[in-house]
C-alpha cells in the first residue's frame, strides 16, 4: 500500500515501532520528500530527510516552539530568585539580630540575690534603668555645679556628686575610669 496523506500517521507509527518494511521505509523517504505533507506531520520531514541522506550527517535536533517561548520565561524568574536571594542575604547582614544588639554589654552581669547573672536578654531592662538613672544623675549634677559661679573645676565637682550616692567602692572605681576615659 503507497503512503499518502490518508495512512502516513499510520505508517510513521508503524516505522517508528520497527514494524515497516524497506520497501514502505523508501515510501515513507518518497513521502516526506514532497511539499505538501499534512502540517501535524512535518515534525518527521527533517527525520526522514536524514534517513533518505544514508544518516552520514548527524541526525538534526529541531528546538519546540514551546521552549523557545519558556526560556525568557525561566530566563527572568531565575534572575528574580537571584536578585531576591542576594537582597535576603545583603539585608540580614545590615539588620541587627539579637546576639549584636547587646554586644557592647558583653561581660556585663548583675547581682541577685547573692546570684551572678551573665544572661543579657535577662540583665537588659535592668542595665538600660540603671543606664537612664546615671543619666539623670549626671544631668542634675551638671546642672548644680554649672550654675554655681563659685566652683573653679566643674569637671570634678560633677564627678563628686554623680559618686556620692554610689554605695560600693568597686562601682565607684568603675564609674570614676568610665568618667575620665
Amino acid at each position: 500500500m503507497k503512503v499518502n496523506k490518508q495512512n502516513v500517521k499510520e505508517r510513521v507509527e508503524q516505522f517508528l515501532d520497527g514494524k515497516t518494511t524497506n520497501a514502505e521505509e523508501q515510501e515513507l523517504y518518497q513521502f516526506f520528500s514532497r511539499n505538501d505533507i499534512p502540517k501535524e506531520m512535518k515534525k518527521y520531514k527533517e527525520m526522514f530527510q536524514w534517513y533518505r541522506e544514508g544518516m552520514k550527517a548527524p541526525l538534526p535536533i529541531k528546538k519546540h516552539k514551546q521552549s523557545k517561548r519558556l526560556f525568557p520565561i525561566l530566563l527572568r524568574i531565575s534572575i528574580a530568585a537571584i536578585v531576591v536571594l542576594v537582597c535576603g542575604i545583603s539585608l540580614r547582614s545590615y539588620l541587627p539580630n539579637e546576639s549584636s544588639k547587646y554586644s557592647c554589654y558583653e561581660g556585663s552581669y548583675i547581682i541577685r540575690n547573692g546570684k551572678k547573672i551573665t544572661d543579657l536578654p535577662t540583665i537588659m531592662p535592668i542595665l538600660q534603668k540603671t543606664m537612664k538613672e546615671a543619666d539623670k544623675k549626671e544631668a542634675y549634677a551638671e546642672n548644680v555645679i554649672r550654675n554655681n559661679t563659685n566652683i573653679k573645676d566643674p569637671e570634678r565637682e560633677i564627678e563628686k556628686e554623680i559618686l556620692k550616692n554610689v554605695p560600693d567602692e568597686e562601682s565607684r572605681r568603675i564609674i570614676k575610669e568610665m568618667l575620665n576615659k
